[in-house]
């Protein structure tokens, strides 16, 4: 009979536990790049989103960013509405090693529906908990997967 009042306490202790630990989440927020990718503060805003990932890779993490992509990119994929797509972006971060600038480049497994974005010229902003993973390098950038844990509503 002493057992059941052990397993309520357990199970109101367990809730608790797990907001706990998303608190505990590796956190970034700001902007990952000026609308000139070029520009040195765009460059140093890159490598510390960058090398925040690169840490972070096989980790759960928190994501408050923005400008997230450069306006005037003709090369991204956009969605019906000509919005770029936000599960596919570039943090340029080095255009002085090679004759061609370098980054990384993002790739979101996202369901559109549950993803906390806006890809609107104006905002431009992703929020959310991402599970990270570094996919690898080719052609000088490195290539970072994404996939997006939704909130499972409170």
């Amino acid at each position: 009979m002493k057992l059941l009042p052990s397993i309520a306490s357990m199970m109101l202790f367990l809730p608790l536990v797990s907001a706990c630990q998303a608190e505990d989440l590796p956190i970034f927020s700001g902007a990952i790049q000026t609308d000139d990718e070029r520009s040195a503060e765009s460059l140093a805003l890159a490598q510390e989103f960058n090398a925040f990932m690169m840490k972070n890779d096989g980790k759960t993490v928190k994501l408050d960013i923005s400008n997230y992509y450069n306006i005037n990119n003709e090369n991204l994929k956009r969605d019906e509405s000509g919005f770029p797509d936000p599960r596919e972006f570039s943090a340029t971060d080095d255009c002085d090693t090679l004759p061609f600038c370098t980054g990384t480049s993002y790739s979101m497994e996202a369901d559109l529906s549950k993803l906390d974005y806006d890809p609107g010229q104006s905002a431009r902003f992703i929020r959310g908990v991402f599970q990270v993973e570094v996919a690898g390098m080719g052609q000088g950038s490195w290539a970072i997967n994404l996939k997006h844990i939704p909130d499972t509503g409170n």
